[in-house]
Protein backbone atom coordinates (compact mmCIF):
# COMPACT_ATOMS: atom_id res chain seq x y z
CA UNK A 1 0.00 0.00 0.00
CA UNK A 2 1.25 3.44 -0.86
CA UNK A 3 1.18 5.61 2.28
CA UNK A 4 2.44 8.70 0.48
CA UNK A 5 -1.13 9.52 -0.53
CA UNK A 6 -2.37 9.44 3.07
CA UNK A 7 0.35 11.46 4.83
CA UNK A 8 1.98 14.71 3.84
CA UNK A 9 5.59 14.89 4.67
CA UNK A 10 7.12 18.17 5.62
CA UNK A 11 10.77 18.28 6.53
CA UNK A 12 10.76 14.66 7.52
CA UNK A 13 7.93 14.94 10.10
CA UNK A 14 4.64 13.21 9.53
CA UNK A 15 1.56 15.40 9.81
CA UNK A 16 -2.04 14.47 10.42
CA UNK A 17 -3.66 12.19 7.88
CA UNK A 18 -5.34 13.88 4.96
CA UNK A 19 -8.88 12.57 4.70
CA UNK A 20 -11.56 14.01 2.48
CA UNK A 21 -13.88 14.44 5.48
CA UNK A 22 -11.65 17.09 7.01
CA UNK A 23 -12.49 19.64 4.37
CA UNK A 24 -16.01 20.05 5.80
CA UNK A 25 -16.43 23.16 7.92
CA UNK A 26 -16.68 22.71 11.68
CA UNK A 27 -20.32 22.85 12.72
CA UNK A 28 -21.26 25.38 15.36
CA UNK A 29 -23.46 24.13 18.19
CA UNK A 30 -27.04 24.45 17.17
CA UNK A 31 -29.22 27.06 18.83
CA UNK A 32 -31.36 24.23 20.23
CA UNK A 33 -28.39 22.88 22.17
CA UNK A 34 -27.54 26.39 23.43
CA UNK A 35 -31.12 26.92 24.57
CA UNK A 36 -31.15 23.49 26.17
CA UNK A 37 -27.92 24.19 28.01
CA UNK A 38 -29.33 27.54 29.22
CA UNK A 39 -32.40 25.69 30.54
CA UNK A 40 -30.15 23.15 32.23
CA UNK A 41 -28.18 25.93 33.88
CA UNK A 42 -31.42 27.61 34.98
CA UNK A 43 -32.74 24.35 36.43
CA UNK A 44 -29.48 23.76 38.31
CA UNK A 45 -29.63 27.31 39.65
CA UNK A 46 -33.23 26.90 40.82
CA UNK A 47 -32.53 23.54 42.47
CA UNK A 48 -29.49 25.01 44.22
CA UNK A 49 -31.54 27.97 45.46
CA UNK A 50 -34.29 25.68 46.77
CA UNK A 51 -31.74 23.49 48.56
CA UNK A 52 -30.11 26.56 50.13
CA UNK A 53 -33.49 27.84 51.32
CA UNK A 54 -34.31 24.43 52.81
CA UNK A 55 -30.94 24.29 54.55
CA UNK A 56 -31.28 27.77 56.04
CA UNK A 57 -34.83 27.09 57.22
CA UNK A 58 -33.62 23.85 58.80
CA UNK A 59 -30.83 25.69 60.64
CA UNK A 60 -33.33 28.27 61.90
CA UNK A 61 -35.73 25.54 63.07
CA UNK A 62 -32.95 23.67 64.89
CA UNK A 63 -31.84 26.88 66.61
CA UNK A 64 -35.42 27.55 67.69
CA UNK A 65 -35.79 24.02 69.05
CA UNK A 66 -32.52 24.32 70.97
CA UNK A 67 -33.70 27.57 72.53
CA UNK A 68 -37.04 25.98 73.49
CA UNK A 69 -35.25 22.93 74.95
CA UNK A 70 -33.03 25.19 77.05
CA UNK A 71 -36.07 27.10 78.32
CA UNK A 72 -37.88 23.87 79.21
CA UNK A 73 -34.83 22.52 81.06
CA UNK A 74 -34.68 25.70 83.15
CA UNK A 75 -38.41 25.40 83.89
CA UNK A 76 -37.96 21.75 84.93
CA UNK A 77 -35.10 22.72 87.28
CA UNK A 78 -37.24 25.47 88.83
CA UNK A 79 -40.14 23.04 89.35
CA UNK A 80 -37.83 20.44 90.90
CA UNK A 81 -36.46 23.07 93.29
CA UNK A 82 -40.00 24.11 94.21
CA UNK A 83 -40.98 20.46 94.76
CA UNK A 84 -38.00 19.97 97.07
CA UNK A 85 -38.95 23.09 99.02
CA UNK A 86 -42.57 21.91 99.31
CA UNK A 87 -41.46 18.42 100.43
CA UNK A 88 -39.37 20.02 103.16
CA UNK A 89 -42.34 22.14 104.20
CA UNK A 90 -44.64 19.05 104.33
CA UNK A 91 -42.13 17.16 106.51
CA UNK A 92 -41.91 20.17 108.81
CA UNK A 93 -45.72 20.47 109.08
CA UNK A 94 -46.17 16.72 109.68
CA UNK A 95 -43.53 16.46 112.39
CA UNK A 96 -44.86 14.92 115.66
CA UNK A 97 -43.20 17.66 117.77
CA UNK A 98 -45.10 20.37 115.93
CA UNK A 99 -48.42 18.54 116.18
CA UNK A 100 -47.90 17.92 119.93
CA UNK A 101 -47.08 21.59 120.52
CA UNK A 102 -50.21 22.78 118.65
CA UNK A 103 -52.40 20.24 120.51
CA UNK A 104 -51.01 21.40 123.88
CA UNK A 105 -51.06 25.17 123.17
CA UNK A 106 -54.25 25.51 121.17
CA UNK A 107 -56.46 22.77 122.55
CA UNK A 108 -55.04 22.25 126.05
CA UNK A 109 -54.33 18.59 125.44
CA UNK A 110 -51.61 16.73 127.26
CA UNK A 111 -49.79 13.59 126.39
CA UNK A 112 -50.95 10.52 128.27
CA UNK A 113 -48.44 8.78 130.48
CA UNK A 114 -49.82 5.36 129.66
CA UNK A 115 -51.19 3.91 126.54
CA UNK A 116 -54.97 3.49 126.85
CA UNK A 117 -56.24 -0.07 127.03
CA UNK A 118 -59.32 -1.02 125.11
CA UNK A 119 -61.68 -3.31 126.92
CA UNK A 120 -64.17 -4.88 124.68
CA UNK A 121 -67.44 -6.44 125.83
CA UNK A 122 -68.50 -9.80 124.63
Amino acid sequence: MDYSKIYHFNKGNAQTPDYPDQTEPVKKPSTEKRILSKWNALIVLIVTAVLMILYVSNVIEVKSLLKETSYLKKQAEMIEDKNLLLSTKINELESPERITKIARDKFGMIKAEQTPINISRK
